[in-house]
């Protein structure tokens, strides 16, 4: 190998032994999950992630103004508060209809 390649060749190693350990670092600090941050939020708001067949999910917005809203009709995942609740996007929590 010429002296150039040997370096590209040191520099490559480095970056990728660095990327690794940097992976490493983030899935210990995370408790080994990455986890989707609005899933974290419909289990700390009291609900379960779930998927839904249309994109208003279990609204509150929609379970208020059904008249006026108006949903997607596509596969999407989202909180589901369960019976006689809805998930308040505002307020990142699951609250009565």
């Amino acid at each position: 190998m010429k002296k150039g390649q040997v370096t590209i060749f040191v520099i490559v190693g480095v970056l990728l032994v660095s990327a690794i350990l940097l992976t490493v670092f983030v899935i210990n600090n995370s408790g080994g999950k990455l986890g989707n941050p609005a899933e974290e939020k419909c289990s700390e708001g009291g609900g379960v992630w779930r998927e839904f067949s249309n994109g208003c999910v279990d609204s509150c917005e929609l379970e208020r103004n059904p008249e006026i809203i108006s949903c997607t009709q596509a596969l999407t995942f989202g909180c589901d508060c369960g019976f006689d609740e809805c998930w308040d996007f505002e307020n990142e929590n699951c609250e009565e209809n």
